[in-house]
C-alpha cells in the first residue's frame, strides 16, 4: 500500500468503518477528537484503509493507510502428549 492511494481514498470513500471519539490534550487543554477509518477498493479485490483525525470543527488529518482485510482467528494450539 502506497500513500498514492491514500487521497483517492478519502475523496471516494464508500465505506466509513470506524468512527471513533475520544478526548485529547491539544494545546493545553482538552478536545473531542474524532477519528475515522475509510475504506475504498483501489484495484480489483484489494481494498485499503486510511485513518484520519478532525479535531474539533478543524480540518481532517492523515494518520495512517493499511490494507483492509478481515483478521483470522488465531488456530487452535494442539496438544501435546506425552509418550511413556
Amino acid at each position: 500500500m502506497s500513500l498514492d492511494h491514500a487521497k483517492a481514498v478519502i475523496v471516494t470513500c464508500q465505506l466509513v468503518a470506524e468512527s471513533r471519539i475520544i478526548q485529547r490534550k491539544v494545546k493545553g487543554r482538552f478536545r473531542d477528537v474524532v477519528r475515522h477509518a475509510l475504506v475504498n477498493e483501489v484495484q480489483k479485490g484489494i481494498q485499503i484503509r486510511v485513518v484520519v483525525e478532525k479535531i474539533g470543527t478543524g480540518k481532517l488529518h492523515f494518520l495512517s493507510v493499511m490494507p483492509h482485510t478481515k483478521r483470522s482467528k488465531p488456530k487452535p494450539k494442539k496438544h501435546l502428549r506425552r509418550r511413556l
